[in-house]
């Protein structure tokens, strides 16, 4: 009896379960568990103090980038540290001036024909006529620190012997002259061997014009005292001093016979040692070349050549953002002294002192390069020319 009444009370107490899953409907029946509510964070009792907050840390910056500061410099910031110096174009060579002489002598036949012929020969005196040795002058496109480069230069020599010219009632002869050359460094930079082939065109009337290959020369250089040359952020010149010496051995390998109207020609081996100097002062700098050429003939000139050119940094973009980097107005003065001949009208080799002084202005030109013009005048007579124009580029490698 007992077995009964506890069945029946637990089937009454299934019966309604039953009832609600049969009349449910089918798609909530099938139906995933809800996901449960986020249980509610306990407020804090008054007086506990607040948990510590935790720093963000920042983000490391990529190992090799730079960072940029925006605003102005300040005024403490190390300009050094921030590779605003280096190394920019260098300071301009030295321009040059030098155009030597020699002298037909009062009835010499000429070997040539090249300047006077038996209907406008001279009746007295001699006529000096331009030597085509070339380039020689080691202060011709040269600074006394050594370089990579190559460079082509031009000089046009306008009247030349404009006094003697009148004196004799002469047509006017120009001398054109190119020059090729390379320099090439060693001993870390401190030394540099060079090379310069010149040519030489005379003009003037028909029976003037000539042109040949002037003297190969073969420049030896060594710089004692040899500093880096910087420039700080304002453009100012940093360091850049240099003491430098050598030697330039000049071979006659031209055809300059073409040119001198000698009898007999004068046209010897030339030894020329140097020594130069460089200094900077703020964007102003200073530098010097001098020597002495020594032919290997008594007959010919032995020359003391002196050189000293000034200029100022007036333009100097450390940027890089401008093809024309620098522009740099120079001024040279020349002093050029014979030992011996030291007569215009000397047979067979006359020469003179020649003070000339040479004004232009050097443009760097992208990271390599640089563009020199300038104009050169002899103020001292008898002038060997009346004006010369030059070009000057040299490429650095």
């Amino acid at each position: 009896m007992r077995k009964r009444i506890l069945i029946g009370a637990l089937l009454a107490w299934l019966a309604p379960a039953s009832l609600y899953a049969q009349d449910a409907p089918e798609s909530l029946a099938q139906a995933p568990p809800a996901t449960p509510a986020p249980r509610p964070q306990p407020m804090p009792r008054p007086g506990t103090p607040a948990p510590p907050v935790v720093p963000t840390t920042p983000a490391t910056p990529t190992p090799g980038t730079t960072r940029v500061l925006a605003g102005p410099t300040p005024p403490n910031f190390d300009l050094a540290s921030a590779g605003t110096r280096g190394r920019s174009i260098e300071l301009p060579n030295m321009y040059g001036d030098f155009q030597e002489l020699a002298s037909l002598s009062r009835g010499m036949a000429s070997n040539t024909g090249v300047l006077l012929n038996e209907s406008n020969r001279v009746g007295a005196g001699r006529l000096p006529v331009p030597v085509i040795r070339g380039a020689y002058k080691i202060s011709e496109n040269e600074a006394p620190r050594p370089v990579d480069r190559v460079y082509l230069t031009y000089h046009f020599f306008y009247d030349v012997n404009p006094g003697q010219r009148q004196r004799f009632d002469l047509p006017i002869t120009n001398v054109h002259r190119q020059t090729f050359g390379i320099e090439k460094t060693f001993l870390d930079g401190d030394a540099s061997i060079g090379l310069r082939l010149p040519l030489l065109q005379l003009t003037g009337p028909t029976e003037l014009d000539r042109a040949t290959v002037g003297d190969l020369s073969i420049i030896l250089k060594y710089a004692f005292i040899n500093e880096p040359l910087e420039f700080d952020a304002d453009g100012s010149l940093l360091g850049g001093r240099v003491l430098s010496g050598g030697l330039v051995v000049t071979a006659p390998t031209g055809g300059a016979a073409a040119f001198t109207v000698q009898n007999p020609v004068v046209h010897p081996t030339l030894l020329q040692p140097y020594i130069g100097g460089t200094t900077t002062f703020r964007r102003a700098y200073g530098q010097f070349i001098s020597s002495i050429a020594v032919p290997t003939d008594d007959r010919d000139t032995t020359y003391l050549f002196n050189s000293v050119q000034v200029g100022y940094l007036l333009l100097n973009d450390l940027s890089g953002s401008r093809f024309v980097r620098s522009v740099t107005p120079i001024a040279e003065l020349h002093v050029n002294v014979p030992f011996n001949n030291r007569d215009i009208n000397k047979f067979p080799v006359g020469a003179t002192d020649i003070v000339s002084f040479t004004v232009g202005t050097s443009f760097g030109l992208g990271s390599r390069s640089s563009l020199n013009l300038g104009v050169n005048a002899p103020v001292t007579g008898p002038r060997v020319y009346a004006l010369e124009t030059l070009v000057h580029l040299n490429v650095r490698y």
